[in-house]
């Protein structure tokens, strides 16, 4: 599931929701 999160960083970077995480970090907020 690392492409999908990579894709969901991708999206969350693209909409402005830069966040201090690294890339590919679970990140419960974003699974739903």
């Amino acid at each position: 599931c690392d492409i999908l999160w990579a894709m969901l960083d991708g999206l969350q970077h693209a909409y402005g929701a830069p966040r201090n995480v690294p890339p590919g970090a679970f990140r419960p907020e974003t699974a739903s």
